[in-house]
C-alpha cells in the first residue's frame, strides 16, 4: 500500500541493517517511536492502533490483529529479511544477464546545474540494472492488479562521495545506452526513496534510527538542501561510515521486458562545511508516523486500501506533526500521483507552500497508447512539480500538515487492472536546517 511507504522502507532498512550485523532473526524486533511505541511492538502497530503488533491493514477496515512481542517481530523481521536476500539474488541475476549489461560509468561528474557555492561538484552515480517486467508477467505485483510494477531493496549502494555535503538531489531513469526512459518509451520511475542507515542516524519526524533523507518520483524534481539562491548554508553532511539503501518501484507499460538504470544527481561540497546547518529531512503525509488519516465531516477514511473511495474529486489533510527544535524551512514540495492538482502545506493553520502538479509538460511525459497494458493510463501524466524555498524560521510547538487534492474528472488517474482506481500517495517532504546545537551534523 502506497500510503504505508515510509514505514514500509523503514522496516526495509531495519531488515538490512540487521542482516548486515549478522543480528539473530529471532531477537526482538525493535520499537519505533511513533509506529506504535512500544518496546518490541510492530513498526505497523501505529496502522492498527495497538502497541501489540496490529495489522497494518486493521485501519483500513477490520480488525487485522496481528502476533504481538518477540514471536511477531522476529516473524517480520525474518520476513523482511528474507526480501532483501531475495533482491540481493535477483541483483546478482541480472547483471549476468547480457541484455542488461552497459558500457557507461557507474560514476561520473557533469557541470554544475543549481548550487551557487564555489568547489560545487556534480556527480551522476547509475545503480543498477533493474529489470522491468513485461506487462503480461505474472507476478505478486499483477495479482495485485498493477501489471509491469517491480519494487527492489539495494543495500550499501554507491555513494557519491564519503566525506561531503549535499547541496542538491534529484533521480532519472535511464536505459542501458544512456538514453532516458520515461512515459514516451513506455518506462515509469514510480517512486524512490534514499535511507541513510549509518551509525547514530535518526528519522527527525516519526523517530525511526535511520533517515529517510531523499526521495523522487517520476516527476524527478529538484531537492534542495539549502538555499536555491545560495543565501543560506545548509547541506546535508555524509560521513565516512554511511551507509545508503535504495527503494525502487519502478513500472513498465509495455509486453516486453526491458532493463534500465536509476540515476541520481548529487550536487555537493567536499567535506564538512564550517557555518553550515545541518540538513534534514521531515517526512509530512497522509498516514503521519502510523496514523490512518479520516475524513473530518464523515468520520471515515477516504481510502480503501490506498485507493481513493471518490471518483471524482476529494482532498485529504494529515495529521499534524509538532515540531521539538528550533530551525530554518529550507524547502518544501509535495508528491501526488496522477488525479492530483495541488498540495498544501501548513504551519500552525498558515499556508507556507502551494506545490502544484503540471501535465505533460514535454513530450516524455506524454504517453503512447498500449492497448496490451494490464494497467489502464491516462496519457498525459505530471511531469512538474513547483516547490518553495525559505520559509521562515521553525519553533518548538509549531504544527506542520498538508492537504492533499485530487480531481479525476480534470485529470484521470490511473487504473489498476481490475479497472479500478490505483492506490495514490499525499506526500510532502520539508527540509529543516538545525542548527548544530539542535541536530549535529551526521545525525
Amino acid at each position: 500500500m502506497k500510503s504505508l511507504l515510509l514505514p514500509l522502507v523503514a522496516s526495509a532498512a531495519q531488515a538490512a541493517v540487521l542482516g548486515e550485523r549478522q543480528i539473530a532473526a529471532s531477537s526482538a524486533f525493535p520499537s519505533f517511536p511513533g509506529f506504535g511505541g512500544a518496546t518490541g511492538a510492530s513498526p505497523f502497530a501505529g496502522f492498527g492502533g495497538a502497541s501489540t503488533g496490529a495489522s497494518p491493514f486493521a485501519a483500513f477496515g477490520g480488525s487485522g490483529a496481528g502476533k504481538a512481542g518477540k514471536s511477531g517481530g522476529a516473524s517480520s523481521l525474518q520476513a523482511l529479511s528474507g526480501i532483501i536476500a531475495a533482491a540481493a539474488k535477483k541483483a546478482a541475476d541480472e547483471k549476468k544477464n547480457p541484455d542488461a549489461q552497459t558500457s557507461l560509468p557507474s560514476l561520473s561528474t557533469e557541470p554544475v546545474k543549481f548550487s551557487k557555492f564555489p568547489g560545487t561538484i556534480r556527480a551522476k552515480v547509475r545503480y543498477g540494472p533493474y529489470t522491468l517486467p513485461s506487462t503480461k508477467a505474472v507476478n505478486a505485483q499483477s495479482l495485485l492488479g498493477d501489471s509491469g510494477m517491480t519494487d527492489d531493496v539495494k543495500i550499501n549502494i554507491q555513494k557519491p562521495c564519503t566525506d561531503c555535503t549535499i547541496l542538491f538531489m534529484n533521480a532519472g531513469l535511464e536505459y542501458g545506452n544512456g538514453t532516458t526512459a520515461n512515459t514516451d518509451t513506455g518506462s515509469w520511475l514510480h517512486h524512490i526513496v534514499m535511507v541513510n542507515t549509518g551509525p547514530g542516524r535518526t528519522d527527525a519526524a516519526c523517530g525511526m534510527p535511520m533517515d529517510a533523507f531523499f526521495t523522487n518520483g517520476n516527476e524527478r524534481e529538484l531537492k534542495g538542501f539549502t538555499a536555491l539562491d545560495g543565501s543560506f548554508k545548509s547541506g546535508y553532511y555524509v560521513k565516512p561510515n554511511d551507509s545508503f539503501l535504495l527503494y525502487s518501484e519502478l513500472m513498465n507499460m509495455d509486453p516486453v521486458d526491458k532493463h534500465v538504470w536509476v540515476t541520481v544527481y548529487y550536487e555537493y561540497l567536499p567535506g564538512r562545511q564550517k557555518d553550515f546547518q545541518n540538513t534534514k529531512a521531515v517526512w509530512i503525509q497522509l498516514g503521519q508516523c502510523g496514523q490512518p488519516d479520516i475524513d473530518a465531516s464523515t468520520g471515515k477514511s477516504v481510502f480503501y486500501m490506498g485507493r481513493p473511495l471518490n471518483s471524482k474529486a476529494f482532498a485529504e489533510t494529515s495529521h499534524a506533526w509538532t515540531a521539538k527544535k528550533d530551525g530554518t524551512l529550507v524547502f518544501v514540495s509535495g508528491h501526488e500521483h496522477d488525479g492530483g492538482t495541488y498540495t498544501e502545506i501548513f504551519k500552525n493553520d498558515q499556508l507556507i507552500c502551494n506545490s502544484t502538479m503540471q501535465y505533460g509538460g514535454t513530450s516524455a511525459y506524454r504517453q503512447k497508447v498500449n492497448p496490451e497494458m494490464g494497467m489502464k493510463m491516462p496519457t498525459e501524466h505530471i511531469s512538474n512539480v513547483s516547490r518553495c524555498f525559505m520559509m521562515g524560521d521553525m519553533k518548538p510547538g509549531d504544527t506542520f500538515k498538508q492537504t492533499s487534492h485530487y480531481n479525476f474528472e480534470l485529470h484521470p488517474g490511473m487504473l489498476n487492472n481490475k479497472g479500478e482506481l490505483d492506490e495514490i500517495m499525499g506526500i510532502s517532504v520539508m527540509y529543516v536546517a538545525f542548527p548544530e546545537s539542535q541536530y549535529p551534523a551526521g545525525t
